[in-house]
């Protein structure tokens, strides 16, 4: 009868160490998977506001360019109204 109580409490300890390292893996960390999950969340938040702040400086960039671009060819037209007008005013002298 002892033997028996001991092989039981033998079988009963393996098992209970293999149910302790299966309960290890990170399957069943939920604790820790809940903290890593929460973190991975905040973060992969912090990246699409990021990428949405990018997403706004690239277009005011474009924007920027577009309205620099404009200003410049009025410039010229600017340039060109001034030469033809100032030849002008020379052959009414």
């Amino acid at each position: 009868m002892k033997n028996e109580i001991e092989v039981v409490k033998q079988e009963r300890n393996q098992l209970q160490q293999e149910f302790d390292n299966i309960m290890q893996t990170p399957f069943f960390k939920k604790e820790l998977d809940q903290d890593n999950i929460k973190k991975l969340s905040e973060l992969e938040t912090k990246i699409e506001q990021e990428k949405a702040k990018k997403k706004k400086m690239v277009a005011n960039i474009i924007k920027f360019d577009e309205e620099l671009a404009d200003a410049r060819d009025e410039l010229s037209n600017l340039k060109k109204d001034k030469l033809f007008y100032s030849g002008e005013l020379r052959k009414l002298n």
